[in-house]
């Protein structure tokens, strides 16, 4: 992970470097997969969801809108995810980039990049977090600029309630024990047993306990 930045703030650089960093990752699963033998076409696109396509687009929150000023970054991107297409399915190299994508069951990348971003512009305009100080009459589209635009086009309110936050809810009395079923025969070196758990809801909220069983 991690930014790369230029002088100009271009993001071009950023973008090729992830490039090249999807790039290694997919000739390394390459040389695990071959015609008849190698990885499925499942584990293939468990690894591209999972490992690869987070790499290229960490921090798309802040360079998405270069794609929409640069074709040939759109390309670059189009060209990964269509070598994993291609691993995935085993079509040809002539083959369109949206039948590929619809076979391997994966969106778009440029879509996915946007819907990224979109969700991340969303969630802190709800939040009250959201800074879009920019020009209405400049030319330059900055990032804030092109994703209040986009974001405008979704007829979604501000005032919404995260959909994904879960409410939290206290359960006092439980009703039930826990049991624990002990070796028969500790370690001979071990004279005493202690278990410990515990978890941080938020600042200054904590829950944990401790378990010493009777020798």
């Amino acid at each position: 992970l991690g930014v790369t930045f230029d002088k100009h703030l271009r993001w071009d650089t950023h973008i090729k470097l992830k490039c090249q960093q999807a790039t290694k990752l997919l000739h390394m699963t390459r040389n695990f997969t071959a015609k008849t033998w190698g990885l499925s076409p499942g584990r293939i696109r468990w690894i591209y969801k999972q490992v690869i396509l987070p790499t290229i687009s960490y921090a798309c929150f802040v360079w998405i809108h270069r794609l929409s000023e640069n074709a040939n970054l759109r390309k670059l991107l189009c060209t990964i995810q269509k070598m994993v297409t291609l691993y995935i399915t085993g079509g040809l190299q002539k083959s369109p980039n949206l039948t590929l994508d619809v076979l391997s069951g994966l969106m778009p990348i440029d879509v996915h990049l946007k819907f990224n971003a979109s969700k991340t512009t969303i969630r802190l305009k709800i939040e009250n977090n959201w800074i879009g100080q920019y020009s209405l009459s400049s030319k330059i589209i900055s990032h804030a600029k092109y994703l209040d635009q986009e974001t405008s086009k979704l007829g979604i309110s501000n005032q919404l309630p995260l959909l994904d936050r879960t409410t939290a809810t206290y359960f006092n009395n439980t009703g039930y024990t826990v049991l624990l079923k002990l070796p028969q025969d500790p370690p001979l070196d071990s004279t005493l047993k202690i278990y410990t758990d515990g978890s941080l809801k938020s600042p200054g909220r904590n829950g944990h306990s401790a378990l010493i069983p009777l020798l």
